[in-house]
């Protein structure tokens, strides 16, 4: 795939998608959210025993370098994009705190039995002091 200097080539270029590359992005993608969901939130690993608790490991073994792979793979298509504006970053940060805000307000909301304290035990059990 060189670049010959003619204008046709390169819009070829650009136009082609790598189906390749998405693929192994969208892989990746799915990898993250086993790795959360085996150490993160979901806290499969202290849960499981026997034959599952070996899968799990085995699939968080796979799933280890899954965030690098992803950044990789989201830093190659920033680099190939030749349009750059500054709207859509501003936009991101500020979608992002509002939905934060939002969820938080919701979580207190939700945890709040507005006098007591609640504790959470090593058994997930959710009891009120």
């Amino acid at each position: 795939m060189a670049y010959e200097g003619s204008k046709v080539e390169v819009a070829t270029l650009k136009s082609s998608r790598d189906s390749s590359i998405e693929l192994l992005r969208i892989i990746s993608a799915c990898a993250v959210i086993i790795l959360h969901y085996n150490g993160g939130a979901g806290k499969a690993l202290a849960y499981s025993s026997g034959t599952s608790h070996d899968i799990l490991i085995f699939l968080e073994c796979l799933s280890v370098c899954a965030v690098d792979v992803f950044i990789m793979i989201s830093g190659y298509f920033l680099c190939t994009t030749t349009k750059r504006t500054w709207d859509k970053p501003v936009y991101l940060v500020l979608l992002m705190w509002i939905i934060s805000l939002l969820s938080y307000s919701a979580g207190i909301i939700i945890n709040c039995d507005w006098g007591g304290k609640i504790k959470f035990d090593s058994t997930t059990n959710i009891s009120t002091v």
